[in-house]
């Protein structure tokens, strides 16, 4: 490549774009558990054109993190804390990620990755842990 010729920009379908949010999701006993999910997504070339005429913008304020809080929120009360927090974390994670790839996808988003980063706990712990004995 010649280096005199600057280099073309990026357009924002080639970017990748990442969501990162925490949020507190109620288990199977009604305890509260913190969640820390990251998306990793970009936006589909093909359908550039339909993204920014028919979906609410920015995309990544108004699609995204809607349709990734209502997901973990849905599946979190089929399970105990335990299960979010061991036994059954890559369960859930990889049960989420399905729905979040169908839901997004349907719209020209292309997710790449969901990952659930860290589960925060009850704060009284051991009586979460009693409850899911």
């Amino acid at each position: 490549m010649d280096s005199s010729q600057p280099a073309k920009p990026k357009q924002k379908s080639e970017r990748q774009e990442q969501e990162s949010r925490r949020l507190t999701v109620q288990s199977r006993e009604g305890l509260s558990i913190g969640l820390a999910i990251t998306v990793r997504y970009k936006f589909d070339p093909a359908r550039l054109d339909f993204i920014h005429a028919n979906l609410p913008q920015p995309v990544e304020k108004e699609i995204v993190p809607p349709v990734v809080s209502s997901v973990f929120r849905e599946l979190a009360p089929n399970y105990t804390v335990r299960e979010v927090f061991a036994t059954k974390r890559e369960e859930i994670r990889q049960s989420a990620a399905d729905r979040i790839y169908s839901q997004l996808g349907a719209n020209g988003i292309i997710v790449k990755e969901v990952m659930l980063r860290d589960v925060q706990l009850p704060k009284n712990t051991p009586r979460a842990w009693k409850v899911c004995s």
